[in-house]
């Protein structure tokens, strides 16, 4: 997984190593948001793929970007009076065991999206009159 390379970056004593770390770890954290947003579009089928895309894109966001820094900022004020200066380091790190519950959870949804994709595929579409 990629939890290592964030270790790399956020653990990384000299700045510049931890600058270039950033670089493969941007890519690499991206690379599941278009198969992910694929994947909901056709397991949503046409009549819902507007609203199932409106909310995969609401929680991406509220989560990821809404409740992501708000428990890194809270973990890091915990942190601060045994680490100092370093708990936002601590805080970044700790947080990487989301990225493992999202693996599992991704690991447990593929061993039946063949079918789930072939069930979505058999979803009529509503006529317009």
């Amino acid at each position: 997984g990629i939890a290592p390379l964030y270790l790399a970056m956020f653990l990384a004593r000299d700045p510049m190593f931890g600058i270039i770390m950033g670089i493969p770890t941007a890519f690499l954290g991206c690379l599941w948001i278009a198969p992910g947003s694929s994947l909901v579009q056709q397991l949503a089928g046409p009549n819902s793929r507007a609203t199932a895309g409106a909310l995969f894109g609401l929680a991406v966001n509220l989560i990821g970007m809404g409740l992501g820094p708000l428990m890194v900022g809270v973990i890091s004020d915990l942190l601060k009076p045994q680490f100092g200066s370093e708990s936002l380091k601590y805080a970044l790190c700790s947080v990487l065991i989301f990225l493992l519950y999202g693996l599992v959870h991704f690991a447990l949804a593929l061993r039946t999206v063949r079918e789930d994709l072939v069930t979505a595929s058999r979803i009529p579409v509503a006529r317009i009159a």
